[in-house]
Parts: structure tokens; sequence; C-alpha cells
């Protein structure tokens, strides 16, 4: 909780943990959901090179972002990312969002 109770989310030490995980047997097939406002700073280099290692691998990282305030340059961290606002009820394929612009 490296931003405790100033906001913000510290998606970096759930990730690696997520890695880790899955270099054993029984989680290689996994797929990872991180679900979060994604008010986060960028991992440390060494957490976002051994997701592009377990992605190479076939591991898919998935991301759905809660709210409007989500921290734009993450998105590359993850194979496919879902918004969802719930004030507002709005609902987007973050991916197809991308992809049009």
């Amino acid at each position: 909780l490296g931003m405790s109770f100033h906001g913000g989310t510290d998606a970096a030490a759930p990730l690696a943990y997520c890695v880790e995980r899955l270099a054993e047997e029984e989680w290689k097939l996994a797929d990872i959901l991180l679900v979060s406002d994604l008010v986060a700073p960028r991992p440390a280099e060494e957490v976002c090179q051994s997701i592009t290692a377990a992605r190479e691998k076939g591991a898919r990282f998935n991301a759905l972002i809660l709210g409007q305030n989500a921290r734009t340059g993450l998105e590359e961290l993850f194979d496919r990312s879902w918004l969802y606002d719930p004030e507002r009820g709005v609902y987007k394929d973050l991916a197809r969002v991308i992809a049009s612009l």
C-alpha cells in the first residue's frame, strides 16, 4: 500500500506475485485479472519485464478498470483492458478504443 490512504493503487506487488505463481505447474495456464481504479504509478522495470516475459510464454494479463481516473501508460502491461464507470454506467473495451485512435 505504497500510497496508503492518500489514494492510488500499488499494483506492483500483486502483479509480481502473480508472475511468481505462473512459474508453478498448477498455475502455468492461468490468466491474470487485475481489478483496480488503476490510479497507480508504473511498476518497477523489473516487474514490467517479468510481465512481458510471462506474456511471451503465453500468460494473459487483463485489467478491469473501475472509474474514469485511470493512469494512462499502463495499458501496455495488459493484453486486454476494460473500463467500467459505475457512476456513469459507462463500459468500454479499451483495446477497441485505443485501436480506433
